[in-house]
């Protein structure tokens, strides 16, 4: 199994820290993590990543943006 490489967007930290170890037992890396939507937009930009896994709400804002970035980059995601 190859290593995928993951960018993990969950606003809630204990969740993410959970995601985050879930993701590494199964083989894979998360490489860049974010919690609010301009965080996200940011890293979903400019990090390099094999699949995206996005909260569809963050803080009370949609994901929506993110996932367009995402879209946009060709990168499979998951909400």
């Amino acid at each position: 199994m190859t290593q995928a490489s993951i960018f993990l967007v969950e606003d809630e930290a204990l969740i993410r820290m959970m995601l985050v170890e879930m993701i590494a037992e199964l083989g894979h890396k998360v490489i860049a993590e974010a919690g609010s939507v301009n965080q996200a937009r940011s890293l979903a930009e400019t990090e390099r990543y094999d699949l995206a896994i996005l909260d569809i709400n963050l803080q009370g804002t949609n994901v929506q943006p993110v996932a367009e970035v995402v879209r946009d980059r060709g990168c499979p995601s998951f909400s």
